[in-house]
């Protein structure tokens, strides 16, 4: 039965926000542990093991990014041969106006700030960026050095590399005895 107009459907109860979460959370709860009456101990004594979660989500993301990757590739394909460069060259402008707006100060409090809540979620992945950051530092590092020293001076690259201890000789400051006077 169709119906016309939205005063001819007939109307669900009425339920705020929170009922509809909590009711949403109860689903999803007894979707993930089963009924309660599923998990009670069998006749012979021996527990049963709790329900493997099984969704689909994996193949799920692989679809939805294979389909806006053929998606973007034929929006590419069927635009005019100007738009591409274009568009790239705004995203950098962009990139480079949000940099000179923000400061360099504040740009690298909100990178280090965010690697740090990724190094608290995830710290595996943490690392592997640091490793890939670490990589390529050093390979733009060699690439320096073969450019002339007129070139390069003044270039600072940083260096990823986790921190190390330090030498015992430079625990102490060398100058800290001349400062004391006698």
């Amino acid at each position: 039965m169709k119906f016309r107009t939205k005063r001819d459907r007939p109307r669900r109860p009425e339920t705020t926000g929170l009922e509809q979460a909590d009711m949403r959370a109860i689903h999803r709860v007894t979707q993930i542990v089963g009924d309660s009456a599923s998990n009670q101990t069998e006749t012979d004594g021996a527990q049963r093991q709790p329900p493997v979660r099984a969704t689909g989500r994996g193949r799920r993301n692989l679809i939805q990014w294979l389909t806006l990757m053929i998606a973007g590739l034929a929006l590419i394909a069927l635009m005019p041969g100007w738009v591409v460069p274009v568009t790239v060259c705004l995203a950098v402008l962009t990139i480079v106006s949000a940099y000179c707006a923000l400061g360099h100060e504040r740009v690298c409090a909100l990178v280090e700030a965010w690697y740090g809540r990724l190094k608290r979620r995830d710290p595996e992945r943490a690392e592997n960026l640091r490793a890939r950051a670490a990589h390529w530092s050093k390979q733009l590092t060699n690439w320096t050095a073969t450019l002339p020293e007129s070139w390069t001076q003044g270039l600072y690259i940083p260096d990823f590399e986790p921190e190390q201890d330090k030498p015992e000789i430079l625990e102490t400051d060398p100058f800290e005895r001349l400062s004391v006077k006698p």
